[in-house]
């Protein structure tokens, strides 16, 4: 079965996935018979997808390269990933705009000094003009809440990503990678073995170079030397 790729094609193929052979995802900008289709409708989109699909199956070959279906933990960490940018986003917005309206009335606070958590106390005492002060306070105060469920989220992920702690063990055991990033990466790539770089385990000549392998590509499959 042939599923182009949408944002509920993951959990749309996880349904029915047992009860056929196989289901592959294909990315759209591969599906160039349809998006080059001066006529897109679901009907004919439909109908392309399975003339491709039955032209894959009858000829052996693979013309559509499949998009890897993440396991539930991985899906799980991308949509937490996805909801903490969106905060971290919105906190530099705010930031943003609090310094525009400083600047504004010409308070000579530089962006660092906004962004810092001590001098947040100082900003409100300083601004005496109403409406000025009503605008700063309302938006340092959902800065404020911003930065704390970020912070939610934030160990959020770190608890749901305990699951690859070897892999974590192994990232973060190289500078400047926390256990953020290393469940980040983890997350983005799923397996070292899905793509072309990867080496079976039997490529390497010593033990050596297996485990700066591994090291590098992010897993643990190192843990077996």
């Amino acid at each position: 079965m042939l599923i182009e790729a949408t944002i509920t094609t993951f959990s749309f193929a996880r349904l029915f996935r047992h009860l056929v052979k196989e289901v592959v995802i294909a990315n759209t900008y591969e599906l160039k018979q349809i998006s080059l289709a001066r006529c897109n409708t679901d009907k004919i989109d439909a109908d392309k997808l399975c003339r491709i699909i039955k032209m894959q199956v009858l000829s052996g070959e693979q013309t559509i390269v499949p998009v890897t279906i993440p396991p539930k933990e991985i899906q799980d960490l991308r949509a937490l990933f996805s909801t903490y940018r969106l905060m971290r986003k919105q906190s530099t917005q705010l930031k943003n705009r609090i310094h525009s309206l400083l600047k504004e009335q010409l308070y000579g606070f530089t962006q660092e000094e906004i962004f810092g958590k001590k001098s947040r106390k100082e900003i409100r005492k300083l601004c005496e003009e109403g409406q000025l002060r009503f605008q700063v306070n309302l938006l340092l105060d959902r800065l404020e809440r911003e930065e704390e469920d970020a912070e939610t989220v934030k160990e959020r992920i770190l608890v749901a990503g305990a699951v690859f702690m070897k892999e974590i063990d192994i990232l973060t055991s190289m500078k400047g990678i926390s256990a953020c990033i290393a469940i980040a990466i983890i997350a983005d790539m799923i397996e070292v073995s899905r793509f072309k770089m990867f080496m079976p385990e039997n490529r390497f000549e010593n033990a050596r170079e297996k485990w700066v392998f591994f090291h590098f590509s992010g897993f643990c499959r190192a843990g077996k030397m």
